[in-house]
């Protein structure tokens, strides 16, 4: 899925909607927000053209790749999430990105804000610590090769309220999306 480009106003009421659903998430305890959080920005960069590979124990949570004619990008990722504005990164989080043969990045979710977006900092410029969310987006960010903010902020904004009942719909959901934009079935 590749959102359409929006005129300032949709963009507004698209982050509206987004911080309304993130504030809704996130009543759902930290654990299960972040594991949101991960699952639909994982499904944002299969969304964007990547393969992804999750990883259902362990670190890193996700490796997504893009293949291209003349080219090939390989991205480790562990997604952090806080509803304090800091995260903590210890050694096994870096380690694991690091050594995943792949760009290492750690992801962190900058919310509560008013505009609520993903920092992608470079796992090399990183020592395990508690990190405050605004220290870490002065680190080095990775450049993606696509908007992940815009087709973050699409997909959350589009989530169906069922998912605030459990991880099954998520799951349900994510389904339906992938077959929807795939151009299978209903």
């Amino acid at each position: 899925m590749r959102p359409e480009r929006r005129g300032p106003l949709q963009d507004i009421v698209a982050i509206h909607r987004a911080i309304a659903r993130l504030d809704q998430l996130s009543t759902l305890g930290p654990q299960t927000f972040g594991r949101y959080m991960q699952r639909l920005l994982a499904y944002s960069f299969e969304s964007a053209g990547f393969r992804v590979n999750q990883n259902a124990v362990g670190v890193p949570d996700f490796i997504a790749q893009l293949v291209g004619e003349d080219s090939f990008q390989s991205i480790a990722v562990e997604a952090k999430t806080s509803l304090t504005g800091k995260v903590t990164i210890d050694e096994r989080d870096l380690d694991g990105v690091r050594g995943a043969a792949a760009t290492p990045v750690v992801a962190v979710l900058v919310f509560p804000s008013p505009t609520p977006s993903w920092l992608f900092v470079n796992a090399n410029d990183l020592v395990p610590r508690v990190w405050e969310v605004r220290r870490l987006a002065a680190r080095e960010q990775v450049q993606l090769g696509f908007d992940v903010q815009d087709v973050f902020l699409t997909l959350l904004g589009g989530l169906d309220s069922r998912v605030l009942d459990g991880s099954m719909f998520l799951n349900s959901w994510l389904e339906e999306s992938r077959r929807r934009h795939a151009g299978i079935g209903p």
